[in-house]
């Protein structure tokens, strides 16, 4: 689906809903375990794929966080802005040959450390004793901040470094009062490291509503 599609969605839910009081804004603060869906090649495109090399280290699962706001429309649908920061993937390689600046063997390093602003639909399924499920979907502005070095000299890798993609998750969330909550969830971030690869976050974060 189309970004301009979500946005769409999102739009006739909030002018749809009934209109929300205090009560029904919500806030939090969250974080956990990141991880790379990607290799090597994906955090270097631009040069690593035409050079000889041997790998030495290929990090890719880090710690991210989020805060995020929302809004619920009704009691089963909610518009929430987040921030998200999915930690730092990076590699290091031995380059035996190919287009840099030699001499060579040389080391090469690079890394990537997406973050992302985002605008979602939440849905919730509501299981009984305060559980319920949750799932979203929604639009990610990011930034990949890439970095890369060979031989120390650094290469400019920003022309892939920003653009817009789609996220989703699901979850669950338990209430222990009217107003607090935590949430468990997986969420997908695409194409947030040089417009190719995605990264994931599984997350606990904590929610109070206001």
């Amino acid at each position: 689906m189309k970004s301009k599609n979500i946005l769409a969605i999102l739009s006739v839910l909030a002018l749809s809903a009934p209109m929300a009081s205090a009560a029904d804004w919500y806030a939090g603060v969250g974080g956990g375990r990141s991880n790379y869906n990607g290799n090597e090649l994906g955090l270097e495109p631009t040069r690593l794929a035409s050079e000889v090399y041997t790998l030495n280290n290929l990090e890719t699962v880090g710690t991210g966080w989020k805060l995020f706001a929302g809004r619920m429309l009704n009691e089963n649908w909610a518009v929430e802005v987040a921030y998200t920061k999915l930690g730092r993937f990076w590699f290091d390689a031995n380059i035996l040959s190919g287009p840099g600046p030699g001499p060579f063997p040389t080391n090469e390093i690079a890394e990537a450390k997406p973050d992302c602003w985002s605008l979602s639909g939440v849905g919730s399924y509501p299981l009984g004793n305060n559980f319920s499920l949750l799932g979203k979907a929604g639009i990610c502005k990011w930034a990949d901040h890439a970095l890369g070095y060979e031989g120390g000299i650094s290469y400019n890798l920003e022309a892939f470094s920003e653009g817009y993609s789609l996220t989703y998750g699901i979850g669950a969330k338990y209430d222990f009062a009217d107003n607090l909550g935590v949430r468990a969830e997986w969420e997908r971030f695409e194409k947030v490291v040089h417009k190719h690869d995605s990264a994931d976050l599984l997350s606990i974060s904590l929610q109070y509503g206001f």
